[in-house]
Order: C-alpha cells, then structure tokens, then sequence
C-alpha cells in the first residue's frame, strides 16, 4: 500500500470524524421513530438512523474504529431506551397524581 493510499478520499470516512454527540442524535432518532412513526418527524428520524447503519458498515466491526461505532451505537440504543423509560415513569406518576386528587376531591 502506497502513501497515496492511506490518503483519505472524499468518500473516506473517518472514525475520528464521528463525535460522541452521534450516539445522542442516535438515541434521539430511535426515540423519535417509535413515537412518531407516521409523521415526517418519524420519517426524518428514520432516515437519520439509516444514514447511521450505512455509516456503521463502513467500519470493520473487530477494527477498534468498529468498536468506537459499535459503542456509540449502544450509547444511543441506550438512551432511546432510557427516554421512553422516563417518559412512561413520568406518565405513571402523573396519572397517579391525578387519581389520588380526584379521590381527595370526590
């Protein structure tokens, strides 16, 4: 392999270029897919999710460039996860909230 090889081409992406900021815009998408699946919110957020997965393959998965991926892939599977977790936490105690003072007040 030549040095003009190792150069990076237009189309050459970069690991480094992928900022731990990727795994909150992830998260955020896959949030938004499951929450807003016939809007063009959802479909936006989708599209951004499959622009990541594209993005992903171009990264042998045993490089330690697949590995960062990889990991900033679970951070936003996690966050996703962790949101609507919250959310339905929220909910529970709203409605809880909500009954105990409509039995305080009927």
């Amino acid at each position: 392999m030549t040095e003009r090889d190792r150069q990076p081409t237009d189309r050459t992406v970069e690991a480094r270029a992928v900022g731990p900021e990727t795994a909150i815009e992830l998260g955020f998408n896959l949030y938004v897919t499951q929450t807003h699946t016939d809007t063009v919110l959802g479909q936006t957020a989708a599209e951004a999710v499959r622009d990541f997965s594209v993005l992903a393959e171009c990264f042998d998965p045993r490089t330690p460039e697949g590995h960062y991926i990889t990991a900033l892939r679970s951070a936003g599977i996690s966050l996703s996860a962790g949101i609507v977790r919250r959310k339905v936490t929220l909910n529970e105690r709203i409605q809880a909230d909500e009954d105990q003072r409509e039995g305080s007040i009927g």
